[in-house]
Order: structure tokens, then C-alpha cells, then sequence
């Protein structure tokens, strides 16, 4: 005889209170299911760069000593990848310089770059000699793996970043001094115009703005406001025989504004004003004109001028002397040699 089973589906109302629903919020726990295991994580997709050499210099560009890998984490590149140039066009768009992009896209549109597929989620990129590359300041280089060239990819990936060191040199002397002792002579007579470096320094002053208003026909109050980089310690000014100096400052970004105020200064007088980090000056003296309103001085040009040339390139380009020279003395610029050039 066999018993049958029955099972009796009850239901049961809950009512509960309002002023319950208003003051706790009611959590309500989904049932786990027996048959169901643990649900899975899926690791997520992922790229990283290394660089051979480890540490790229402006040097191993241009001699053609450089490569790249590239590794996809929990991921793949597409089928066939980088078997059309295509590919590669599409890879190296999303290298991106942070600067002196005229001088990457060298580098970009290079014939003969190689691509290695090491396996099926690392690449290498191995590049050629670029002669003409030639950066004034460190470079650095982001780099974004386009979906289109994952297998089954949703959204692009980023893969870091790397720096490429401007090429310097370890020993500098005052330009002005080595033209009149004859040095740059002697080193015209052994090398290459494009041997020898002249270094523009940074300028750590951005803006000078002076306010000045007359009270009376006997009371004037001037302010200086000094804007510079996060490079700046303190800021004095001189003006009128009176040198007051500052270490306070406003934050702004990764600027700071230095503010000093005077009522011994007339229109029309000067003043200098000096910039310090700890107890060394950061860069040449400013003087300026004081007018009587406010006159707002820039101090930076539009576009970042300090790093490293090449005399030739200097003298070369008629353009770019004059605007080191607008915004910079002689005194201020040094000059050296390639660190691998030697003369007798």
C-alpha cells in the first residue's frame, strides 16, 4: 500500500505597523538555493607595459634600442591580430605623449615598427631608429589598448605609462662666459654644433600682479601679488630702499600666491621681486614698473620653454632663439656637451 504525499501550500499576511515602516527600512534576504555552488568571480580585464631598456633615454630612440611588451591580463588579442599594418596604426593611436607631441608622432608614423606575438595575450613592438627625434624635456608616453583589437572586448584598456629621459649634459658652464673665454671656439674646432647643449632653465614666477590706490593726496597702499609654482618657498620685494619678504601663501592647484603690500611706493617707481626655494633662489630677479590701478605681468610664455636644446637647433631656427631670448637673459642660459663627447 503506498501513502501519498501531500503537501499544503500555506500563505500567511503580515501586517505591519506604519510607523515601523517609517523609521526602519525592511530588509528582505533572498533564499539560497541547495542546488546552487558558489558563485564565481570573474577577474578583471587588465594590461601592463615593460620596456627594454628599463628606463627609456632620448639617446635610444634615435640609435633604434628600444621595445616594447605589452601583456593582457585575463584577456586576449583579437584573432590574427597585427597581421595587417592596420593594427598597428590602430595600437599606436592610443600611445599618447603628454608633451612635445610633434616629436612622438615621429615615432608613431615610423616604417619598419615590429610586432611580436610572444603569445596570445603579450605583444612586443620593437621600433627603429628615429635620427630626428629630439625632446627639451622628459617625455612621458600613456598607453590605451583599444577594444577592437581584444577578442571579445567591451571598452578600451589602460596600460600604464612610460618615460623617455631627456638627453642632458653633466658638466655646464655660463653661456655668456664661454663665448667670451673662447670655450665655444675650442669645442667648434672638435664637434658637432649638434653635440653641444644649451640648458633654458624653468621659471618658477607665473604672474606679477600689482594693485595701487591712492587714498589721499598723501596716502598710497600698493599690493604684490606673486604667483608662482609649488617650486617657491618665499618671495620678496624691494622697492623704494624697502625690502619686505613673505612665507605665507594661498594654495591654489599646484600654484601658490605670495601677497605683500607696501605705502612707501609712488607710480611710476621700481621694484624687484625674488623668488626662493628653502634658502636658494629659484631663478633670476624680476624688476618692474609700478603703475598707479592694477597691471598684471605673465611671466610664462604660452608654450613651456625650459629644457634642453641643441645649439644648432637654437641658431637653426630663428623662431625659437627669439623667444628664449624674450623671456630669458643670457646670463640665465649654460651650456655643455653630450655626455659621450669629449674634447682635447
Amino acid at each position: 500500500m503506498h501513502l501519498k504525499q501531500c503537501f499544503v501550500q500555506k500563505f500567511v499576511t503580515i501586517i505591519l505597523a506604519a510607523s515601523l515602516l517609517m523609521t526602519a527600512p525592511l530588509t528582505i534576504a533572498a533564499a539560497e538555493s541547495p542546488d546552487e555552488g558558489p558563485v564565481a568571480s570573474v577577474a578583471a580585464v587588465s594590461a601592463n607595459i615593460s620596456t627594454t631598456p628599463t628606463s627609456f633615454s632620448e639617446k635610444d630612440i634615435r640609435n633604434g634600442n628600444t621595445s616594447i611588451i605589452i601583456t593582457l591580463n585575463e584577456a586576449q588579442w583579437k584573432e590574427n591580430a597585427f597581421t595587417s599594418s592596420r593594427d598597428l596604426t590602430t595600437l599606436m593611436n592610443g600611445f599618447v605623449a603628454a608633451s612635445q607631441t610633434d616629436q612622438w608622432k615621429l615615432v608613431q608614423s615610423a616604417k619598419n615598427i615590429g610586432t611580436t606575438l610572444v603569445n596570445s595575450s603579450t605583444l612586443m613592438l620593437t621600433f627603429p631608429s628615429i635620427p630626428n627625434y629630439d625632446i627639451t624635456r622628459d617625455q612621458t608616453v600613456s598607453v590605451t589598448i583599444p577594444k577592437s583589437l581584444i577578442e571579445g572586448g567591451t571598452s578600451d584598456i589602460s596600460a600604464g605609462s612610460f618615460t623617455i629621459k631627456c638627453e642632458t649634459a653633466k658638466s655646464l658652464i655660463p653661456l655668456e662666459g664661454a663665448i667670451q673665454n673662447g670655450t665655444l671656439t675650442h669645442w667648434f674646432n672638435y664637434t658637432s654644433p649638434r653635440n653641444i647643449l644649451i640648458n633654458v632653465p624653468e621659471h618658477h614666477v607665473n604672474v606679477i600682479s600689482i594693485s595701487q590706490k591712492q587714498l589721499s593726496s598723501t596716502y598710497i597702499i600698493t599690493i604684490v601679488d606673486v604667483t608662482t609654482t609649488d617650486k617657491v618657498s618665499s618671495v620678496s620685494v624691494t622697492g623704494n630702499g624697502i625690502t619686505r619678504s613673505t612665507s605665507e601663501y594661498i594654495s591654489s592647484g599646484n600654484t601658490r600666491i605670495f601677497s605683500i603690500g607696501f605705502t612707501e611706493i609712488q607710480p611710476g617707481a621700481d621694484i624687484t621681486i625674488s623668488a626662493k626655494g628653502g634658502n636658494d633662489p629659484v631663478q633670476k630677479d624680476i624688476a618692474i614698473k609700478v603703475k598707479s590701478g592694477k597691471t598684471t605681468y605673465n611671466q610664462l610664455p604660452k608654450s613651456p620653454l625650459h629644457g634642453w636644446y641643441t645649439i644648432y637647433n637654437l641658431i637653426t631656427d630663428g623662431k625659437l632663439l627669439d623667444s628664449v631670448l624674450s623671456y630669458y637673459s643670457l646670463s640665465e642660459l649654460k651650456i655643455g656637451l653630450r655626455d659621450e663627447v669629449t674634447v682635447p
